[in-house]
């Protein structure tokens, strides 16, 4: 077992790419983590965090030492990146955490930001997330969509419960970060916290995006 990698090795198969595993936990001083890669065709690694370094970030077919690594953490850190390989993709969980940190405001379900305040983060931060994982607590404004088939949902949050000012939950998974089996798990009007990176996407749409899902529906968390 490499040092600072998860404990939880078991390979994850799919038909095009393989991984010696799927969970990466990096090491709160900052080090490194590698992970074996067999690929059928060439592949690409995306959807990776700025205070993350993943190499190689693409390949052809064969096997592959990927290398995982980051500096010192200074709170919890988390990043979902994707392996993407003749079609079809594999995630990685990658996680960092720093313990005895007191942590900002926004970055703990005790105390999160509001829907206000975490939309002035997106546009602080534009349209790269900064890695962290923040908590922001609103109203369901409006659900675009909630798929069975992926186990995600698209809606919308907002402090006063009106679209008017409304940050973007974006495919988000449900509580415990479980995936969505019903259209009927949420609803306008429930009162959430979610957690996730936040971003501008397209430096006009602030969300949550990355990572999410609801900690807490009306005050339950499972």
């Amino acid at each position: 077992m490499l040092v600072g990698c998860s404990d939880d090795d078991t390979p994850t198969y799919l038909a095009s790419v393989r991984v010696s595993q799927s969970f990466v936990t990096l090491p709160e001083s900052g080090g490194t983590c590698d992970i074996e890669v067999t690929a059928k065709d060439s592949w690409t690694i995306t959807d990776v965090a700025g205070w993350l370094t993943v190499a190689p970030a693409q390949g052809e077919a064969g096997t592959y030492t990927v290398t995982f690594s980051a500096d010192k953490a200074y709170g919890l850190m988390t990043d979902t990146i994707f392996i993407n390989c003749g079609g079809q993709r594999q995630d990685i969980y990658v996680f960092q955490e720093a313990k005895n940190v007191v942590k900002p405001h926004g970055e703990t379900p005790a105390d999160p930001f509001t829907v206000a305040e975490a939309i002035a983060k997106c546009e602080q931060l534009g349209a790269t997330t900064d890695g962290v994982t923040y908590y922001g607590k609103g109203k369901i404004s409006s659900i675009s969509e909630v798929s069975t088939s992926y186990g995600n949902a698209t809606f919308k949050i907002s402090d006063d419960g009106t679209d008017a000012k409304a940050l973007t939950c974006y495919r988000s998974f449900y509580l415990e970060n479980t995936k969505f089996t019903s259209e009927n798990q949420i609803k306008v009007g429930d009162e959430v916290i979610m957690t996730g990176k936040l971003v501008n996407y397209g430096g006009s749409t602030p969300e949550f995006s990355g990572s999410v899902y609801i900690y807490s529906l009306n005050g339950k968390t499972k």
